[in-house]
């Protein structure tokens, strides 16, 4: 049941910090310049994996990676 509770409250912690950059984005869709941020997410599992001696059926849940700065080119 716990662990449950833990996966939903990462999820909406996830969920959360895109809500955020995506409402950033929009803000400044208007200003030259403005780079768009980009946010990846992993679950626990993918993310403790390459430490070895690791793992743990109890984790749960999602991570939040690094947000980034999109480079492309927009459109002219």
């Amino acid at each position: 049941m716990i662990s449950g509770l833990y996966s939903a409250a990462t999820a909406i912690d996830v969920s959360n910090r895109r809500q955020e950059i995506a409402s950033e984005n929009l803000a400044n869709l208007q200003m030259p310049g403005y780079r768009r941020r980009v946010m990846s997410q992993s679950s626990f599992d993918a993310v403790l994996q390459p430490m070895q001696g690791v793992y743990s059926s109890k984790l749960l849940g999602t991570v939040p990676n690094e947000t980034q700065y999109d480079f492309m080119q927009g459109h002219i």
